[in-house]
């Protein structure tokens, strides 16, 4: 067997597959980490922003997902690799690589139907707003006797559910990077989640605080 780079490590099964296994990747970042603090705080703090800019990136907001595109990347990583070269006699690999060659070059696209398009685009726009909303809404809650004893509860959950993504995606920015798309739609569940957990305690603090408003001004009035 041919000797493959030293950031892959690859070895056949009993099923005749590829596999590739890849170091780990918190070593080589902690190491630049500590080489280059600012550049790497830099990084972390970009990609931070990006994913609770205007345009929260786990949602997909465009028209339509460009396969192709998505293939053309996958080339590229097998070229970085040079796994052409180093397994140029194995046979499953080269067809892999062919296949990916054709579905990178016919132009495939599969549309967004319009519905489900316009609501990633509406979610995107407003997540970082409904997160910062809610940590407003918990922090009222939270010095508010009456609201804390009705809202408390789920305020909590609301706020371990933000923190979490926030954190999964601060591990991200860190030991890899949020400018790779395949690591910013895997946070969609947790980041739907937590935007749909916070409409509901903005709703929630908003009621009882109109609820509040509207009696003291009916005892007012009486």
């Amino acid at each position: 067997m041919n000797r493959l780079p030293p950031m892959l490590k690859c070895a056949r099964n009993s099923t005749a597959e590829l596999t590739i296994f890849v170091p780990s990747t918190v070593i080589i970042i902690s190491g630049r980490g500590r080489k280059q603090p600012d550049r790497m705080a830099g990084k972390i703090a970009r990609e931070m922003l990006a994913f609770y800019g205007p345009y929260c990136p786990a949602y997909y907001r465009w028209k339509t997902r460009h396969l192709s595109r998505e293939y053309s990347q996958s080339l590229i990583a097998i070229q970085a690799a040079d796994l052409r070269r180093q397994w140029a006699r194995y046979k499953p690999l080269e067809n892999l690589i062919h296949r990916t060659t054709e579905l990178a070059q016919n132009g495939l696209g599969v549309p967004v139907p319009r519905f489900l398009w316009r609501c990633q685009l509406f979610l995107a726009r407003t997540y970082s707003l409904a997160i910062g909303i809610s940590a407003a809404a918990i922090v009222v809650i939270l010095f508010h006797r009456r609201l804390r004893y009705r809202l408390g509860a789920f305020a909590t959950v609301v706020a371990f559910l933000c923190w979490y993504n926030f954190a999964a995606c601060l591990e991200v920015a860190i030991i890899h990077t949020l400018d790779n798309r395949r690591y910013d739609t895997i946070q969609l569940i947790f980041t739907l989640l937590a935007q749909f957990t916070a409409f509901v305690l903005i709703g929630q603090c908003a009621f009882e605080i109109g609820r509040s408003v509207l009696k003291t001004s009916r005892a007012e009035s009486g």
